[in-house]
C-alpha cells in the first residue's frame, strides 16, 4: 500500500493500482459523489477532456493543449512553455463560383453561393450574407486577404477594413486568412465583420446568399 499526501495523479500514471493507494487529500484524478452517499471515486479523465475541448481548447494525441485563441501549451521538463500561434497565410485571389461551393486554398475554408428567393433570411449573421442577385449576375466575385487601402461601406459609413477587424475583435493572427468578398475589386464583404448595405437583398428578393464555413481544426488520434 501507498501512503501519500500528492494529488496529481501520477501514482496511478506510474502504473500503481489505485485500490492500494490511500490519498490523505484527495486526488485530482478521481471524482467522487457531491453529497456523499457512498465511497466509491471515479476516473475524472475522460470527462474532464471533454468539457475543456467543449469550451474551444484542443489536445493532441501528445497532450499538447492549444488554447482557442491558438496559443499552445507544453511541458518541458519541469517548465510550462506557451508557444505564438502560427498567422494565418493570406488568402490568395480566387474566383467563387457562382452558384456553388469554392474550397479556399491554404485550408482556409470555403465559401458556399446559393441564389435563392430571400423569404426565410431574417437578418444577416458574420459568416452568412444576402446580396441582391440583379447586382451580382453577370459579374465575377472573387474572395481574397485583406489589402492596404481596403475600406468597406456599412450603414454607419465607409472605414477601413483593419480598423473595422479591430474593432469586432477579431484575432490578429487570424486577420489575414480572413476572406474579403470583392465586384469588380470593390469590397462588398468581409466575413466576420458585414456587408455593403447598398448591395444587401430584402424579403422577396432574389439573392445570392454567401456563406463562409470556418475550417474545423483537426487534432490526430481524435
Amino acid at each position: 500500500f501507498v501512503l501519500t499526501t500528492n494529488v496529481d495523479h501520477c501514482f496511478q500514471k506510474a502504473g500503481f493500482d489505485k485500490h492500494r493507494l490511500f490519498y490523505t487529500q484527495g486526488d485530482y484524478g478521481l471524482w467522487q459523489c457531491s453529497k456523499p452517499c457512498h465511497q466509491a471515486t471515479y476516473d475524472n479523465a475522460e470527462a474532464v477532456r471533454g468539457m475543456v475541448e467543449a469550451q474551444g481548447f484542443v489536445i493532441d494525441s501528445e497532450g499538447e493543449l492549444t488554447l482557442p485563441d491558438g496559443v499552445r501549451v507544453h511541458r518541458s521538463y519541469d517548465r510550462l512553455l506557451l508557444s505564438a500561434p502560427e498567422p494565418a497565410p493570406n488568402l490568395p485571389e480566387t474566383v467563387l463560383q457562382v452558384p456553388g461551393t469554392t474550397v479556399l486554398p491554404g485550408g482556409l475554408g470555403k465559401i458556399t453561393c446559393l441564389v435563392t428567393k430571400n423569404l426565410y433570411f431574417g437578418q444577416n449573421n458574420p459568416n452568412t450574407f444576402a446580396l441582391k442577385y440583379d447586382m451580382i449576375c453577370g459579374h465575377e466575385l472573387h474572395a481574397r486577404g485583406r489589402r492596404p487601402g481596403d475600406r468597406l461601406r456599412l450603414s454607419g459609413g465607409s472605414k477601413s477594413v483593419k480598423a473595422l477587424m479591430i474593432d469586432r475583435k477579431l484575432p490578429a493572427r487570424s486577420r489575414d486568412g480572413i476572406p474579403v468578398v470583392t465586384l469588380e475589386g470593390t469590397p462588398v464583404i468581409v466575413f466576420g465583420v458585414g456587408a455593403d448595405p447598398a448591395y444587401a437583398a430584402g424579403p422577396d428578393e432574389e439573392a445570392l446568399m454567401i456563406s463562409f464555413e470556418i475550417p474545423v481544426p483537426c487534432v490526430p488520434g481524435t
